[in-house]
């Protein structure tokens, strides 16, 4: 009895240490190490959709970055917080007026774009977590660390919320996740 009991919490350490270390593989990467009052690095990244997400289709816009990985446990955590966000965005932007800029072009109006951007994991694993847990937000994966070091060198999730100018105005990591009252209150 004692060694079956001596097994299993062998094996429940084991599992603990398994889950702890994939969402941390974290070895610094010589990437960048951004900070509240920094710019967002130049980068671009396709979503899901098609659109194409810059710095240019940022400008005047206030943005809420993510980097996460479906295997991580913090990020499986916190994805569904940052779902609930994109919502309240959807909907509010809906009840924004849209109006026509100088060139007489209709401009709808826009709240908080979130984007997703995943750390090393393909098109396919994303997609099948997303539709596993209905996510609607749109997401870019990212099969590499490329983007993801021109604004960190380690720790998932990472959440960076940029206002209209570009600028870092509030950032969180794996540890001190954002809840929602906390991402709704860096917009404010």
């Amino acid at each position: 009895m004692f060694i079956a009991v001596m097994k299993k919490f062998r094996y429940t350490i084991l599992l603990v240490f398994v889950l702890f270390v994939s969402c941390i593989n974290e070895q610094p990467t010589g990437g960048a190490d951004l900070h509240v009052g920094d710019s967002l690095p130049v980068f671009e990244v396709v979503m899901n959709d098609g659109s194409a997400v810059n710095n240019a289709t940022l400008q005047g816009v206030p943005a809420l970055i993510v980097f996460f990985n479906t295997g991580c446990p913090d990020c499986r955590q916190e994805l569904p917080v940052i779902e609930q966000f994109y919502l309240l965005q959807e909907q509010a932007k809906k009840q924004m007026p849209s109006f026509e800029d100088a060139s007489g072009r209709r401009v709808e109006g826009e709240s908080v774009k979130v984007v997703c951007i995943s750390r090393e994991q393909t098109e396919e694993e994303v997609a099948a977590y997303w539709y596993a847990k209905g996510f609607t937000m749109l997401y870019s994966a990212q099969s590499d660390r490329s983007v993801y070091e021109l604004f960190a060198q380690s720790r998932i999730p990472r959440v960076y919320a940029v206002n209209e100018k570009g600028i870092i105005i509030a950032m969180w990591d794996d540890t001190d996740m954002p809840t929602l009252e906390d991402l709704q209150k860096a917009f404010q």
